[in-house]
């Protein structure tokens, strides 16, 4: 800050506002140190539970509160907007808005939580006509002033208007402020984006929805904006709890989920929502919890895989499929991956399990229709035929409910039934309230109730033995057993007959070696949950998938049928980087089919803040001239792409690449190969002469200085500068590896370099030049 600017007026007022704001932070701190003081030293009796309980939670709340003072004493608001409703005489407001709410001595707002309804005026709007959705209903109004501010350490260093232009500096261009947080370096970990969010942004954070499907090109915040869109509902949740005393207790991130693709990943993500004072969200890859509920379901039926069993991964599959075009079978398991991860192969798999439950005889054909008797001078039926038959078959069409869970709700409604005639049966003296029953039973009806009660035992009893059945057949036989019997499946017999062969071939063959295929684990699972039922996660509220575009629409039947009724999404990704051309989520519409399409909202975000505009545009032009992106960032360096000769050891020229993008001050390198392989591979070669770590799913944490990594590793995460390995037509010459290619080139904030020896990749913009160099 400038000394022209720490006298202008408007300046000085700011500063004063933070003064005051500050002050009252001290004084609310103070206070907060004190109540955990106070709570700390209390002391209960063994037998005064329930006090020493409530002092916990209350020194568990002072303590959060006190964490939170002490942030914003750094940093208490990032923003302003001065507001005047349309209504005739309504004052002229000002709103700061800040990570959390602070109120003053007298309970009025000193500054606004950035997810209170009143703050999506801050996000989506300039100086003029602006309006926000209140509790009470939409309000109209315009914004007079907006400002962002600078605040480190308590000190306020800049105000920007609404442009973005520094005060007294009205004529920049550009968004200055949004372009320097843009123009950071990584730090491994992904930061909160609150002071930065864009309208289509804060609008997708904001959207409700049962199942909220966001799709994206890469840079565009969709990881971020679904966690700052978690920290919004859980605000939401706690202002609408109808007792305010447990709002903290019973709402919190502990009751969210995000599906993660992998280790590095979830550690990338992990500090967002603590940076947003919010509690660390739970995280579970992916893949991992459905290789891990395999285990569990198999040892609980005896069939245990140990480690005999080899289970293919999502990374295996996918690089299968790019290193194994020779292999004979390559063709029929690419048809047959595309078709077990459809919604063609749910219908399969319920097919076959309503075959099953056809076959189970409800036993009630000769049982009475009516067993009559005087009441009111009129017969009335005492057992209507087949009751129990219809509580069993109505429920067929939900197959959230297991089968072996009907059976046994069958067989509890059939012996609730002996009960009742059993009882109609007994002695006026042994029953209350007979109201005569007994005298109105002739000798005939007592005998067709004896016979009835008689029949609905055998009918108890095979239903028992049905559950026993079905009991006994492990996950992998009942499977192995869907593809025996597939000729006889009615909407398996839809593909062409050599199709449906091989894929039968192929699983039957897989087994026989004790190999699970990655394509056949979720049809597994699912038939089993359809069968058996499926594990509950009772406790989550709402449930994020990350890197959508790689599950499978029969991932997310799964996953429907694991989280509860009521469970609400919100899932994103960028269909143009799907690891797998044949086995992914290609078209969100696809959505609809598994949650319904009253239940799934759509949207996309547009612009990407990741890379320079001269990476953006390099890495859209790899997916066709079609693409364009809009960028935010400022303009850069050009992506360089790097030809040596045949012959020639690359060492050299990643030297001088590295070497000359650490004097840039580049903290993250990263050197990414096609597959794991390749990486492992370049790492054993070069690794220790260029000093690098190679980065495998196992890391905890992101390393920084120079990496080494495959593409699929690397998707959501960023460098600073980006060397991809191996560009030349024999690596990457084949349509279906144009969007890993551009998953590559996506990945650095500032710098893209491209190395090959021999031709080049076709996929590469090469007609383009004006966007790249060739060194």
């Amino acid at each position: 800050m400038n000394t022209e600017t720490e006298v202008n007026p408007e300046y000085i007022a700011e500063r004063a506002y933070l003064d005051h704001v500050r002050g009252s932070i001290e004084s609310q701190a103070q206070r907060r140190a004190a109540q955990i003081a106070g709570a700390s030293r209390q002391s209960f009796s063994a037998e005064d539970v329930n006090a020493a309980q409530g002092n916990a939670w209350e020194l568990k709340l002072a303590q959060k509160a006190s964490r939170v003072l002490q942030d914003q004493k750094n940093e208490p608001y990032f923003g302003r907007f001065d507001f005047q409703e349309t209504e005739a005489g309504a004052p002229l407001e000002t709103f700061y808005i800040g990570k959390a709410s602070l109120y003053d001595e007298k309970n009025a707002f000193l500054v606004y939580d950035w997810r209170a309804p009143v703050s999506s005026v801050y996000y989506r709007y300039g100086v003029g006509p602006a309006s926000y959705r209140a509790p009470a209903g939409q309000l109209n109004g315009r914004i007079d002033l907006k400002r962002r501010y600078e605040i480190k350490e308590g000190a306020l260093v800049n105000v920007y208007n609404d442009r973005g232009a520094k005060l007294g500096h009205e004529d920049e261009e550009g968004d200055q402020m949004l372009l320097g947080l843009l123009g950071r370096n990584t730090t491994g970990q992904m930061r909160q984006i609150v002071q930065s969010i864009q309208g289509e942004q804060d609008a997708i954070i904001r959207t409700a929805a049962e199942v909220l499907a966001v799709q994206g090109p890469a840079g565009s915040g969709k990881t971020v904006v679904a966690l700052h869109r978690a920290a919004y509902l859980l605000y939401m949740m706690r202002e609408r709890s109808m007792n305010p005393s447990q709002r903290d207790q019973f709402i919190s991130a502990q009751r969210m989920l995000v599906f993660s693709p992998n280790g590095v990943f979830s550690s990338y993500i992990a500090q967002v929502l603590p940076d947003l004072q919010e509690d660390q969200i739970q995280q579970v890859i992916l893949e991992s919890f459905l290789q891990r509920e395999l285990r569990q379901i198999c040892q609980a039926n005896r069939e245990t895989l140990g480690t005999v069993w080899r289970i293919e991964t999502k990374d295996d599959h996918s690089e299968y499929f790019l290193e194994s075009q020779d292999d004979p079978h390559y063709a029929a398991r690419r048809e047959g991956s595309y078709h077990k991860s459809s919604l063609a192969m749910r219908a399969a798999i319920i097919a076959y399990v309503n075959l099953m439950e056809s076959e189970i005889d409800a036993g009630f054909e000769n049982v009475m229709s009516t067993t009559s008797f005087a009441k009111n001078g009129k017969p009335e039926p005492l057992f209507l035929k087949a009751d129990m038959a219809r509580k069993f078959h109505q429920r067929a069409g939900d197959h959230r409910v297991s089968l072996i869970a009907r059976v046994k709700d069958l067989v509890e409604a059939i012996d609730q039934e002996v009960g009742h005639l059993t009882k109609a049966l007994a002695p006026p003296r042994a029953r209350k309230n007979s109201g005569g029953l007994e005298r109105l039973l002739s000798e005939e009806q007592r005998a067709r109730i004896e016979s009835d009660i008689t029949l609905l035992r055998a009918a108890a009893d095979r239903q028992r033995q049905n559950i026993a059945r079905l009991e006994s057949v492990g996950p992998l036989s009942r499977y192995r057993d869907f593809w025996v019997q597939s000729q006889s499946n009615v909407q398996l017999v839809k593909l062409p007959p050599e199709a449906l062969a091989a894929m039968r071939t192929g699983l039957l063959t897989a087994f026989s070696e004790q190999r699970l295929p990655y394509e056949d684990l979720i049809p597994l699972l699912l038939l089993h949950g359809f069968v058996r039922g499926f594990p509950g996660m009772g406790g989550i509220e709402h449930a994020i998938v990350d890197e959508a575009q790689d599950y499978s629409p029969i991932h997310f039947e799964y996953l429907r049928n694991c989280l509860a009724d009521g469970c609400s999404m919100t899932i994103v990704g960028d269909t143009n980087q799907a690891a797998n051309p044949f086995m992914g989520l290609d078209d969100y519409a696809k959505l609809a089919s598994v949650y319904g399409a009253g239940s799934v909202k759509r949207l996309e975000l547009t612009r990407s803040y990741r890379s320079s505009q001269e990476i953006t545009d390099f890495a859209g032009r790899i997916l066709g001239d079609h693409v364009h992106v809009e960028n935010v960032r400022r303009t850069g360096t050009k992506p360089q792409l790097h030809a040596l000769a045949s012959d020639a050891s690359p060492l050299p020229t990643l030297q001088t690449i590295i070497d000359g993008l650490t004097t840039d001050g580049m903290q993250t390198v990263a050197i990414l190969c096609r597959t794991r392989r390749a990486a492992a591979a370049f790492q054993t070669q070069y690794g220790a002469a260029l000093g690098a770590t190679l980065l495998s799913g196992d890391f905890d944490k992101l390393p920084q200085g120079v990496i080494v990594l495959s593409v699929q590793l690397a998707k959501g995460l960023e460098f600073d500068s980006v060397l991809v390995m191996d560009t030349d037509a024999a690596t990457y010459g084949r349509d279906e590896e144009r969007k890993l290619l551009y998953t590559a080139c996506t990945r650095p904030l500032h710098a893209l370099h491209l190395v090959y020896q021999g031709a080049p990749s076709p996929l590469l913009p090469l007609g383009h030049e004006e966007l790249f160099e060739i060194l």
